[in-house]
């Protein structure tokens, strides 16, 4: 059953009213300055990793024709541990992080997404990025599914720190009604480029990069009414975030 025309408008003017809002009352966040080695692998941690792709939602395909997925979400952040970095600067212990997701069906079990950013966040972050996910084992006697997923996406913070992510993670989700549960387990990569110069983050005013790996861990739940969802998801690399999201699929 389709779902009515009235439904879809409170569910656009919902996300507009998220969006608009989390302008208004968000604090901006101060990156330290000064930063050596040290300061800047604590930073690739807590930023790199927090800035990754996150596929969140049923995973189960979206299916080919129309199969298109729509959603809004919140990444967590917290930066509570940067104001102990370089110069120590007072840091809120939480960075919102704003983000569009396009996700379309496509064949044998694949979908794609697309994630991005919307300019004019007060913490003047951006980012873009895309991943496929692919479902290739559905048991037929019990609602237990396994998918393989992987991303990349791209994110800067006041184009004072530029962080490029990689990742790939099998997926197990119980199906229990309209409530999916899923948990993962996987590997990130995650290269930080940080600017120097007299504006700049680094300790020696030079362009630096660091780079890590680590594995990823992801627990998630997501709701479905009608052609409606909601999903929260826990996720640990190296340090934990969590992040909420609505969606339509149609």
């Amino acid at each position: 059953m389709k779902t009515p025309f009235h439904l879809k408008a409170v569910w656009i003017l919902f996300v507009g009213c998220i969006l608009f809002f989390s302008q208004l009352f968000a604090a901006k966040l101060e990156i330290p300055k000064s930063l050596n080695s040290v300061d800047r692998r604590a930073a690739l941690e807590v930023l790199g990793t927090g800035s990754q792709l996150r596929l969140m939602g049923d995973p189960y395909p979206l299916g080919g024709y129309w199969g298109i997925d729509v959603g809004v979400s919140r990444d967590a952040i917290p930066t509570s541990s940067l104001s102990e970095l370089g110069t120590q600067t007072s840091l809120k212990k939480e960075v919102g992080i704003w983000s569009i997701t396009l996700g379309k069906g496509l064949y044998y079990n694949v979908d794609a997404f697309l994630n991005f950013v919307p300019f004019g966040q007060e913490d003047q972050v951006s980012s873009f990025g895309g991943g496929l996910r692919w479902l290739f084992y559905e048991m037929s006697y019990r609602p237990i599914y396994f998918s393989l997923q992987g991303g990349a996406n791209s994110a800067s913070f006041q184009n004072l720190i530029n962080f490029s992510n990689q990742s790939l993670e099998v997926l197990a989700s119980v199906v229990q009604k309209d409530l999916t549960f899923y948990s993962g387990l996987g590997m990130i990569r995650s290269t930080g480029i940080f600017i120097g110069g007299v504006r700049g983050v680094t300790q020696d005013s030079t362009t630096q990069l660091e780079a890590l790996s680590s594995e990823r861990i992801i627990l998630g739940v997501s709701y479905r009414w009608k052609d409606f969802y909601g999903a929260v998801q826990v996720d640990r690399a190296i340090s934990a975030n969590y992040a909420l999201k609505a969606g339509y699929r149609f």
